[in-house]
């Protein structure tokens, strides 16, 4: 897959995924609705998942938007970091996802962050200077 596809199959993940749970903890914390509504009904803990799947869609919608940019080897490096940050917080904090049910989404979450590290990571080394990888 060409760094520029790559990017954006990046950025749809993310953006896709950041808006679906925003929608879904809002349901859940506003009209305790959903499949999070055992969770997030009312709960003060919400604001931490809106703000972090909020960012992920915004960070997603850059990665789309910005993936035929001359300087494309800076996005998948921002890409891994933002990956590692994401995939590193899921592992350091695994009990949430027992705590509140969601062990089966976190298994995948994580896989997939752990997929874009390392597809990000080979499309950085194969990108010279700033352009894109042939």
């Amino acid at each position: 897959m060409s760094s520029r596809r790559w990017l954006q199959a990046d950025g749809v993940f993310l953006t896709a995924v950041g808006v679906v749970q925003v929608f879904q903890e809002f349901l859940a914390h506003f009209a305790g609705k959903g499949m999070l509504a055992v969770a997030f009904e009312q709960s003060p803990y919400t604001i931490g998942f809106v703000e972090a799947h909020a960012l992920a869609a915004t960070i997603g919608f850059l990665l789309i938007r910005f993936s035929d940019a001359p300087d494309v080897r800076f996005w998948h490096l921002y890409a891994v970091l933002v990956h590692a940050i994401l995939g590193g917080a899921n592992l350091l904090f695994w009990d949430s996802f027992q705590v509140f049910g969601f062990t089966a989404m976190g298994i995948v979450a994580t896989a997939l962050h752990g997929l874009f590290i390392v597809g990000n990571a080979v499309r950085y080394g194969k990108v010279k200077g700033g352009g894109h990888a042939a």
